[in-house]
C-alpha cells in the first residue's frame, strides 16, 4: 500500500518527481555501498576505521544523505571493504543519441 501511496504522489506532483529522479544514483550508490559492507561482514565503525573516515560519514554514504561522496572517498569505502570501485556509463532514455559533434573527444582511461 505504501508503495502505490508513493506511485500515486510521484504522478502527481511534477516537483517531487523531479526531486526523487535527481537523487537517484545517491540512493543506488547508498545501497550498493550498504550491501558491500554487509557481505564484507563489517560494521560501519569498522569500516570508518579502515578507510579513516569517520562513522557518521559512512553513514551519510549509506543513507543517501549529504553530498555525493568523491571518487576518492568512494575508492577508501571500497577498500575497506576488500572490493574496488567501478565507473560505468549508459545511455539514458532522456539523452539524445546523435552522433558526437566533430572535434570532440573520448574519455581515455
Amino acid at each position: 500500500m505504501a508503495v502505490q501511496l508513493s506511485k500515486a504522489l510521484l504522478a502527481e506532483n511534477e516537483a517531487l518527481r523531479r526531486s526523487f529522479q535527481s537523487n537517484t544514483e545517491k540512493r543506488n550508490l547508498a545501497m550498493s555501498a550498504r550491501a558491500l559492507r554487509r557481505t564484507a561482514g563489517l560494521t560501519q565503525r569498522q569500516v570508518a576505521s579502515r578507510a579513516h573516515l569517520s562513522q557518521s560519514h559512512v553513514s551519510k554514504i549509506e543513507n543517501a544523505t549529504g553530498p555525493m561522496p568523491s571518487l576518492d572517498t568512494l575508492r577508501k569505502y571500497a577498500a575497506a571493504c576488500g572490493a574496488q570501485v567501478r565507473v560505468e556509463f549508459e545511455p539514458s532514455e532522456a539523452v539524445d543519441h546523435a552522433p558526437a559533434v566533430a572535434g570532440s573527444a573520448a574519455l581515455a582511461s
